[in-house]
């Protein structure tokens, strides 16, 4: 079995320093197989902010970009979703989260290339909307998600998710979001 395309993502710790080394280092232990007629796809993830606020110098040179949801809403908010107390507070919805997501997909959008979400946000169904309204084209969920998540894409408008997301840009409180979630035919 051949394969013909590689997808590697090198996740953005906290520089364009570190992704660029780590976008190097895969091209060069791939750089056999590619040059047998593979291609090579590579990426920066927004997991967290710095990231997230530098998007548009990170994927200047990415093919695609995933905003892995868990770990930006727990380095942006600075809740460690793995602590008792802490956890429950930490929700991507959060305006600050959102952000940062519309910022990099927006970013994507600029360089022309695919911006997914992937972690619990991707799959919330009442959150569906609201990311394809930030400029999100793709969403990574499990095997057992994509049915009810295709099904809730096909019952919406673009355009009702560019009104809601502005909306929710607007709101200081995942709360507030959460609410507009709900208006909109969305249950969180």
């Amino acid at each position: 079995m051949e394969i013909d395309e590689y997808r590697r993502m090198a996740q953005v710790e906290h520089s364009h320093w570190w992704y660029d080394s780590t976008r190097r280092l895969l091209q060069q232990l791939l750089a056999a197989e590619v040059a047998s007629g593979g291609r090579f796809l590579d990426v920066g993830a927004g997991e967290v902010a710095s990231a997230a606020i530098l998007a548009e110098a990170f994927l200047k040179e990415a093919a695609f970009v995933t905003i892995g949801t868990n770990d930006l809403t727990q380095f942006t908010l600075a809740m460690d979703r793995g602590h008792p107390r802490l956890s429950p507070r930490a929700d991507a919805l959060d305006p600050a989260v959102l952000h940062l997501i519309a910022r990099t997909s927006a970013a994507a959008r600029r360089y022309g290339i695919p911006a997914a979400v992937c972690g619990a946000l991707a799959g919330d169904l009442a959150a569906v909307p609201l990311l394809l309204g930030l400029g999100v084209g793709e969403l990574s969920v499990g095997a057992g998600q994509a049915p009810s998540v295709k099904a809730r894409i096909r019952e919406v408008s673009l355009d009702a998710c560019r009104a809601l997301a502005v909306r929710a840009l607007e709101a200081t409180t995942a709360a507030e979001v959460r609410a507009l979630l709900s208006e909109a035919g969305g249950t969180s």
